[in-house]
């Protein structure tokens, strides 16, 4: 059994993306443990950034490797803004992004 490693990597989306086109994306790269679409709070609408969290680190990097500053997604007008997200807040203690 593969576990889950290290934090999620978050990156923008087409705004008319939802978690099947992002797990579409991703998982080209590897199996992923997690996503999840930031949405607005009031709408539900997208807000155009993904959290994703792959199952091992390598896959992540692999991911990450190939897209970031790299891809243009349909619908978008830049490439791809992939990196690891903050799993600590200014304090220094932990912080649970789902």
């Amino acid at each position: 059994m593969v576990m889950w490693e290290g934090d999620p990597a978050r990156g923008q989306i087409p705004r008319s993306w939802g978690e099947q086109e992002c797990r579409e994306l991703f998982e080209q790269f590897g199996s992923v443990y997690q996503l999840n679409v930031l949405r607005d709070k009031t709408t539900q609408a997208s807000r155009g950034c993904c959290f994703v969290t792959f199952y091992r680190r390598a896959d992540a990097i692999a991911a990450q490797a190939a897209l970031h500053n790299i891809r243009v997604l349909p619908q978008m007008h830049h490439p791809v803004q992939m990196k690891p997200a903050d799993s600590e807040n200014r304090n220094g203690t932990s912080v649970s992004l789902f």
